[in-house]
């Protein structure tokens, strides 16, 4: 399948889940598309908690997608929506002929736009990856084909399983317009790395202490290779504004990470998209140095500051902000080959870059007892998943 087509039929994935509606819609083709009960409540939890938006049931597609075998997923997924009731759903999108000539129009408007332009490779030869009109990704990631040294657990934490992990999202999104195109965006990329995803939004201090409180003793983490947590919002230097203008501090949320018994020698990767304080320039800061002993008690965890202590951390009110665009970007080239500190590298980089003389941000990443590389390793080992034959 082109990359054309991939993109025609990400866009059909889109338009099939804006028009189903009501959790048992939702379930019951969910179960046709082979998730169980508790998978398929899931993607409908998150769409109430996106008020009643349909991103739960886009990632149920997504996710479905992701074990299936491209010349195949076509007609699988219009065998499971004519069994789930939807056959002019599935007519109206999945026709042969439609999908092809969309995306054989898709291929001529990308040859027109590639005569008049330079080559698609950036500057590290890898493929640019850019939004489309509303500010979202919707390219697909590449499955990694890991050599035998990325699977060295030695060298690197183990990711060799299709489930990567559970992902935690709070979005504060007062006065931050341009940030549900992050969190779109962000589950989007996560979703293709192969992370479960849990989305929250406009908690106060006592919902957030309390939802990362269960998160940590969720057994979920049972069985899993690491844990993600993506915070944005308004900050300061001490943490992250909750409603009412309450604060959390990094120093309690960080306490409460650390608290994942199940995920102790295992990677956990925090990112915090928020000011640090009300300075505008790029002063730069290096990782910081621990001893021994504070290693030790907070042992493979990586943090990532999407600016320096004191600055502000910089957004646009259509694309979204300035380091979860250049994160997105770089996952989405570059997940399948690279490990996550070279490609923090590259965003550090390419935020640095954008900006002015006197406004401008440098990402800081911190490590803390992170002994190995983290390899991503999307989409691997790739699993099929089988339609049902038959109801049970």
């Amino acid at each position: 399948m082109s990359d054309n087509t991939e993109d025609v039929f990400d866009d059909i994935l889109e338009k099939i889940a804006g028009d189903l509606y009501g959790d048992l819609v939702v379930a019951n083709l969910g179960k046709k598309l082979g998730f169980k009960p508790a998978a398929c409540g899931r993607f409908n939890d998150e769409n109430a908690r996106q008020g009643g938006s349909h991103m739960g049931t886009l990632n149920m597609l997504r996710k479905w997608r992701q074990g299936q075998i491209k010349s195949e997923q076509r007609e699988n997924l219009k065998a499971a929506l004519d069994k789930a009731g939807h056959k002019e759903m599935a007519d109206e999108y999945l026709s042969a002929n439609d999908v092809e000539q969309q995306a054989s129009h898709a291929s001529a408007a990308s040859t027109v736009q590639g005569a008049s332009s330079q080559s698609s490779q950036g500057e590290e030869g890898h493929d640019e990856v850019e939004p489309d009109g509303k500010g979202y990704y919707k390219q697909t990631m590449k499955q990694a084909i890991p050599s035998q040294e990325q699977l060295d657990e030695k060298e690197n934490y183990k990711m060799d399983v299709s489930t990567k992990g559970h992902m935690f999202i709070l979005n504060m999104s007062k006065d931050r317009t341009g940030s549900e195109v992050d969190v779109r965006n962000i589950v989007h990329v996560f979703g293709e790395i192969g992370f479960e995803i849990e989305t929250h939004s406009d908690l106060t201090a006592e919902q957030l202490k309390e939802k990362l409180g269960m998160f940590m003793k969720s057994p979920c983490h049972n069985g899993m290779c690491s844990a993600v947590f993506m915070l944005m919002g308004h900050g300061n230097e001490t943490g992250i504004e909750c409603k009412h203008k309450q604060i959390v501090s990094l120093e309690i949320i960080m306490k409460q990470i650390r608290g994942i018994n199940s995920m102790i020698g295992k990677p956990k990767m925090i990112f915090f998209q928020c000011c640090r304080g009300e300075g505008t320039g790029k002063m730069e800061e290096t990782d910081q140095v621990e001893t021994d002993e504070a290693i030790a008690a907070k042992s493979d965890v990586l943090m990532v500051h999407a600016t320096t202590y004191g600055n502000k951390a910089y957004r646009d009110r259509g694309k979204g902000s300035w380091f979860i665009q250049k994160l997105c970007e770089e996952l989405l080239a570059n997940a399948h080959a690279s490990d996550l500190s070279t490609m923090l590298d590259r965003v550090t980089e390419q935020v640095g870059k954008m900006g002015s003389k006197n406004k401008g941000q440098c990402v800081v990443v911190t490590k803390q007892g992170i002994r190995k590389k983290i390899y991503f390793l999307p989409k691997y080992p790739q699993q099929r998943m089988q339609i049902p034959a038959e109801e049970c």
